[in-house]
């Protein structure tokens, strides 16, 4: 059964995959993480614009960490 399924998925996705997404376009851990995180509750088409600012703004874990945080919870 797990082969059948499996030899199936590859062509299913190369047919039908969303391959134009910006994070498919990365294997950067932090990015993919970022749109996993984002992807959470929020639908595909929404995500896109917010993950391609996000990523700008904090283009690594290290730059996220040295954000200013504000009394909302947001950071700068």
């Amino acid at each position: 059964m797990r082969t059948r399924w499996t030899a199936g998925l590859a062509p299913w996705y190369a047919a039908h995959g969303r391959h134009d997404l910006p994070w498919r376009q990365t294997r950067d851990p932090w990015r993919v993480l970022v749109s996993e995180t984002m992807l959470q509750q929020t639908q595909v088409t929404m995500v896109i614009p917010y993950w391609l600012g996000f990523t700008e703004r904090w283009p690594d874990p290290a730059s996220f960490a040295r954000a200013a945080v504000t009394a909302s919870g947001s950071r700068t």
